[in-house]
């Protein structure tokens, strides 16, 4: 029934791979590629072991206890996970909060000063807040889960990170994770992992007990989507951006578009260009507060507005799966960037046809385009985005059957000599 509600039918490879690890009780390290269902691939088997074992007296007014933590980087993140996770929840009753980025101290004590929830989504600021005015504590929690492995893991948050995990007792092993005196089972899940991994999570477990789940289609290009590359002179950007909105709008059959660009002051500038040519659409940059920020991508998700110029904040795990156009006005600085913007469209669940088009306008840039044609062409990862997980124990690489084509034949490259 609550599958149902969020139209999910049939499970993808990758929740068929990592579920029955998750409730076997596995630590388990999940790298599959953008928009192919890892949250569901931990929420659910969470949920099932929380319903299952959830007993009427498991919380009471004096309780501090959380039995899951799910920690991503952003609290936009954060609330999309507890609303798929609130939907799942809702025919077992279990209690769903977040705890988010620009949220003051008072406001944090509020989510805890009642009935402690079942699963706890909480950015890791907010967090630390809590946890040093004792607001909670994590003896007793059954999962641990760090999604975006790459943000959580990069030095932003790393110290942050590392500081939650030494909170919690995590599990060495499956039996570790049962019974009335257990460990915390953990569970990290990305689309890229950054080098260093591997040094914050030994400290906290055994390595060798992790289960590493791969994605075969890790840090490839989607074949079901268009690429496009143009070289075009920056005066002229905006002109061609406006032309790729008509015909998604006009010829398209319309949808979401993302137009990302690398700077706030750029979001802003574009916004006020196109409101002069009479463009609807929203901004979404990290210089907004979090609160606004928040209802503007809501807006966005639910259609209210069909264009949203952005920085990277909006590439990385939120559901952006009514998008049929992703557009690089400012080209990416890094293979990562790019494979996150580009997992924006032919998401899971989502639009099946999709398009990502790039304008290069500096002779720096045709660099990473021209690794990123070739990578397209073979069918290899893009050069320089080898995966840094080492595959401690068992390694389950997985066939990814929904895109199992033998060739690409979405990429269009529209660049001329320098």
């Amino acid at each position: 029934m609550a599958l149902d509600r969020i139209n999910i039918i049939h499970p993808t490879t990758v929740q068929l791979q990592t579920i029955p690890k998750v409730m076997k009780g596995h630590n388990i390290l999940c790298a599959a590629e953008t928009g192919s269902g890892k949250t569901l691939s931990y929420l659910l088997p969470i949920v099932n072991r929380l319903q299952a074992e959830k007993k009427p007296h498991m919380y009471t007014e004096n309780s501090r206890k959380i039995h899951t933590l799910v920690l991503v980087p952003s609290r936009e993140l954060a609330e999309q996970v507890a609303a798929v996770s609130r939907t799942l929840c809702a025919p077992f009753g279990l209690l769903t909060r977040t705890v988010g980025g620009g949220r003051g101290v008072g406001h944090i004590k509020m989510v805890f000063k009642r009935n402690h929830p079942d699963i706890l989504v909480a950015t890791p600021g907010a967090l630390v807040k809590a946890l040093r005015r004792r607001c909670l504590d994590l003896d007793e929690l059954s999962f641990f889960v760090i999604d975006e492995a790459d943000t959580m893991f990069d030095p932003s948050f790393s110290t942050m990170l590392e500081s939650i995990l030494h909170h919690a007792n995590i599990a060495s092993e499956p039996k570790q994770t049962r019974g009335l005196v257990h460990k915390a089972q953990l569970l990290v899940v990305g689309a890229t992992f950054p080098g260093g991994v591997g040094e914050v999570l030994k400290q906290v477990t055994d390595l060798g007990s992790i289960v590493v789940i791969k994605s075969k289609m890790l840090h490839f290009l989607m074949p079901h989507v268009k690429q496009t590359f143009l070289k075009v002179k920056g005066a002229d950007k905006i002109l061609e951006l406006n032309q790729a909105l008509k015909l998604l709008q006009h010829e398209k059959g319309g949808g979401g578009a993302l137009v990302f660009c690398n700077k706030s002051a750029t979001v802003n500038w574009l916004g006020h260009s196109l409101d002069e040519m009479g463009v609807q659409h929203a901004r979404l940059q990290g210089e907004m507060p979090a609160a606004v920020r928040s209802g503007i991508f809501h807006s966005f998700q639910k259609g209210a507005v069909d264009v949203l110029i952005c920085t990277d904040i909006a590439s990385r795990g939120l559901d952006t799966s009514r998008v049929r156009l992703v557009v690089n006005y400012d080209f990416p600085e890094s293979h990562t960037d790019y494979i996150h913007r580009a997992g924006r469209v032919g998401r899971a669940g989502g639009v099946e046809d999709g398009e990502v088009l790039s304008f290069v306008t500096h002779p720096w840039d045709v660099e990473l385009v021209q690794k990123i044609e070739i990578a397209a062409r073979r069918r290899t990862s893009l050069p320089g985005m080898e995966s840094e997980i080492h595959e401690y124990s068992q390694a389950y690489l997985l066939v990814s059957e929904r895109f199992s084509v033998s060739f690409y034949p979405n990429l269009t490259c529209l660049l001329l000599m320098w």
